[in-house]
């Protein structure tokens, strides 16, 4: 795709810094395990300082802590696709919400959304399923879904580089703006080059 109004999946990446504007890293978890169940299945992790055995896959993780007691877990599983795996873990009530989200091939990554949008493709080849469980022998209330989020906007800088604005519409439609960056630069460029109506 050569139209410059759209960044692909695999330049926009590239905007983003490797661990710039991130939590700190957290060793709320080193040392321990945790049994978690899905409803797809069990599910056990084992932590040591940056690193996440998730069911025997040895994968270097991003270990944060909103606030003692929540945990963010997340790292790349599989390799066929590669897969992101993000876990939410409330230690106090034994909630956890998983998000397996498959990524695109590098082939896939370099497709604009513009052009998927015209040949009738979904505009992300990224494909991400939740589903909320809990701790082993926790019997907490699970993660549910909620609208408190609907019209609230976040400004989000993911780097020195890169900043978006989300935007939650409703409980199924999330926009998200850049608002500084490589796809928001092309987007000026692409409106000055619009035709008068």
């Amino acid at each position: 795709m050569t139209d410059a109004a759209f960044i692909s999946v695999g330049d926009l990446g590239e905007g983003f810094a490797h661990g710039s504007d991130t939590l700190r890293p957290s060793t709320e978890l080193d040392g321990r395990t945790l049994h978690l169940t899905f409803p797809s299945g069990p599910l056990t992790i084992s932590f040591a300082g940056d690193t996440a055995t998730i069911d025997d896959e040895e994968v270097t993780a991003r270990i944060t802590s909103i606030r003692s007691g929540l945990v963010l877990i997340d790292g790349l599983t599989g390799t066929r696709p590669p897969t992101s795996t993000t876990l939410v873990v409330d230690l106090d009530s034994g909630a956890a919400t998983r998000v397996l989200a498959r990524l695109p091939r590098p082939q896939d990554a370099t497709i604009s959304a513009l052009e998927r949008v015209r040949r009738g493709e979904e505009p992300t080849f990224v494909a991400a399923d939740v589903e909320h469980g809990r701790i082993d022998g926790t019997d907490g209330q699970l993660h549910a879904p909620t609208d408190e989020l609907v019209g609230m906007r976040n400004l989000y800088r993911y780097s020195p580089t890169e900043a978006y604005e989300h935007i939650s519409l409703g409980p199924a439609l999330h926009v998200a703006l850049s608002r500084r960056g490589g796809a928001r630069a092309r987007r000026h460029r692409r409106l000055l080059e619009l035709p008068d109506p």
